[in-house]
């Protein structure tokens, strides 16, 4: 029997969002936006997800790690609790230097699917990041998107684009069972500080491929992304450095 009186789900947003609305011409031909890069939206993510093509321009800073359950999706760690980002400062800016996962980057914007089966994709935006309506850029004019929102749209693409393939390679690579469970432990000021509920893709696994397949993946440059995973391991000293939580014993979802 159904509650009548139970009110709907509310809808839930990619992590660092906290609305999204399609951005529409006759709607939105007043709204102006200039980027700001502070990324206060994201002090409380300890990981983003993270493409398969920014693998070797992110190994050198974070980890990149795997989910646990499959459908697996890399992701980059970036602090060691939840709530913990190692990377934005007090000022919210970026630790100079330090490559920026363009799930982040395309923020507050990003496509979302008109429905499930549709093959339109909307530009939507969370209003309510900073940079709306505080003295920067149009968005529309004369009711046509300007070259800032143009630019902003071909990022989005490229970034859709970028997901689908990293998907694929999952996919691909979960098939020739290549994802092992990992976790990693360290004492820290007397406390045990734990990451659990990742996988990493070994070298002994990759290793044990047969020729041809080993070949295959080396050949499309796959076995180039594998290593800069694999190298990205040596990260978890410096984020697990990171202040602890209330609790010992962290589990990474």
């Amino acid at each position: 029997m159904t509650d009548e009186t139970e009110k709907p789900a509310r809808p839930t947003f990619p992590p660092g969002y906290g609305s999204l609305t399609p951005l529409r011409a006759d709607r939105h031909g007043d709204l102006t936006f200039r980027a700001t890069q502070r990324y206060d939206f994201a002090r409380s993510l300890r990981a983003v997800p993270l493409l398969a093509e920014e693998f070797p321009k992110a190994h050198p800073y974070f980890p990149i790690v795997f989910t646990g359950q499959s459908p697996h999706a890399p992701l980059a760690l970036l602090g060691s609790h939840e709530g913990t980002n190692a990377f934005i400062g007090t000022d919210g800016r970026w630790s100079p230097g330090v490559y920026v996962p363009a799930y982040l980057r395309r923020h507050p914007f990003a496509l979302v699917r008109e429905s499930a089966e549709s093959p339109t994709w909307h530009l939507c935006a969370d209003l309510g990041a900073e940079g709306f309506n505080q003295g920067g850029d149009p968005l529309f004019r004369d009711g046509e998107a300007t070259e800032m929102t143009q630019t902003i749209m071909s990022f989005c693409e490229a970034f859709e684009k970028g997901l689908r393939q990293t998907r694929a390679l999952m996919a691909e690579l979960a098939g020739l069972d290549l994802f092992e469970p990992s976790k990693v432990e360290a004492t820290q000021n007397g406390q045990t500080v734990r990451l659990d509920g990742f996988s990493i893709v070994p070298e002994a696994r990759l290793h044990a491929l047969d020729d041809a397949k080993l070949a295959g993946l080396a050949r499309r440059g796959i076995v180039a992304i594998l290593a800069a995973h694999q190298l990205s391991i040596a990260h978890f000293d410096e984020i697990i450095t990171t202040p602890p939580p209330a609790e010992p014993g962290d589990v990474l979802h």
